[in-house]
């Protein structure tokens, strides 16, 4: 038997149900579409129906003519002699012949489960348009929870961005797609609050719209702020490759220089030993707080060789008489002081050190140190 639905094209139904959503059905034409799909029903009820007793009258005529012939067929009558031969027979012995014999099951035809009948057009209708009615409202009320945040933070700068996202009843994922489209929509006043919400909200598929958004001068420390929030310092030095903006560039630099951490100096050194970026990353190392220019000489001791090198060129790059100092202290003091120390001072100027070379020309000790460190120079020049 065919299926009650057979006749409706799937695909053409689907058609229909969209064009219908592209516009907000009236109420007459939702009363016009119960009252046919309520006709309609009850004219397949009755199909059904008149389809069911032709097939039970059927069965029932095949049934009773199947009796009819069983009985009217004479059995024939058994010999007497075979009456009397098994009734006379010992009973078999053999054990297979001792199990009782079961009873013969009648064999019926299976008759599938059917998971219920497929929705009708109409209810398909009434479902999408319920679903999408919800997703309205539902993108209406976070449209309003995430514009009260942004007017609350950026009417009180002082407020704790994460704090005030954690009151809001919005998951993460919705208010990241939310900010992201208040920050497409808003105007120069309200994107530092949207920027601040996003960065303790967005995952990393943000960082695109982070760094577009850094190309704007006034807007670039928070951006730049919310990428190292979401990714690391780590992220934030590889966010560097994906900018074509010059200026974007040099702002994670400085940041990663600045930040006088660990991770975030180990950050920039990686980008002084890449060949792409080293001379971008060297020209924001103008000036050195103490404590980076402490790790900086640490890093000089550093067992892989790149990450000494690298420190070497920043040292070489801030230069400075406390720079000069610090690196003619390190090569005086030990002997066996780091080749990378004496590179660091040959890329120094000044006239301190342009004295310490005179002397240490004269000096057969360190003469082979500072031509070992002008030979470097010359082959990196080359």
């Amino acid at each position: 038997m065919n299926d009650d639905h057979s006749s409706i094209d799937t695909h053409e139904l689907d058609r229909q149900i969209r064009a219908v959503l592209r516009v907000e059905p009236s109420a007459d034409q939702i009363a016009r579409l119960q009252r046919f799909w309520r006709q309609k029903s009850v004219t397949e009820s009755r199909r059904r129906l008149l389809h069911w007793t032709a097939a039970a009258a059927l069965i029932a005529a095949t049934l009773s003519i199947s009796l009819l012939r069983r009985d009217a067929i004479p059995r024939p009558a058994e010999p007497a002699c075979m009456a009397r031969a098994v009734t006379s027979s010992p009973r078999p012995t053999h054990p297979a012949l001792d199990r009782p014999v079961a009873p013969a099951e009648s064999v019926s035809e299976e008759i599938p489960h059917s998971a219920g009948r497929p929705p009708t057009a109409y209810e398909r209708f009434v479902f999408t348009a319920r679903a999408v009615q919800a997703a309205r409202e539902s993108r209406s009320s976070g449209i309003a929870a995430v514009d009260g945040l942004v007017e609350q933070l950026a009417g009180n700068p002082q407020t704790d961005a994460r704090q005030l996202l954690k009151q809001c009843d919005l998951q993460r994922s919705d208010a990241e797609q939310l900010l992201l489209w208040r920050w497409l929509h808003s105007s120069d006043e309200p994107r530092r609050a949207v920027v601040r919400l996003l960065a303790v909200c967005s995952t990393t598929r943000s960082i695109a719209q982070f760094l577009r958004l850094s190309e704007r001068a006034e807007l670039r420390d928070d951006a730049l702020g919310a990428i190292e929030q979401i990714a690391g310092v780590s992220g934030l030095a590889h966010a560097a490759s994906q900018s074509a903006d010059r200026n974007v560039r040099a702002g994670i630099f400085r940041r990663l220089f600045t930040a006088d951490t660990e991770p975030a100096l180990r950050a920039y050194l990686s980008l002084v030993q890449e060949d792409a970026t080293r001379g971008e990353a060297l020209a924001v190392a103008d000036a050195a707080s103490d404590r980076c220019l402490a790790m900086l000489l640490d890093r000089l001791g550093d067992e892989e060789k790149a990450v000494r090198l690298s420190a070497a060129l920043v040292l070489g790059r801030v230069n400075g008489p406390e720079v000069t100092r610090s690196l003619i202290a390190l090569v005086t003091r030990d002997s066996k002081s780091p080749a990378e120390a004496w590179i660091a001072l040959t890329a120094c100027r000044g006239q301190q050190v342009e004295q310490f070379f005179a002397y240490a020309m004269s000096d057969p000790q360190l003469l082979g140190h500072v031509n070992r460190a002008r030979l470097w120079w010359v082959r990196m020049m080359l």
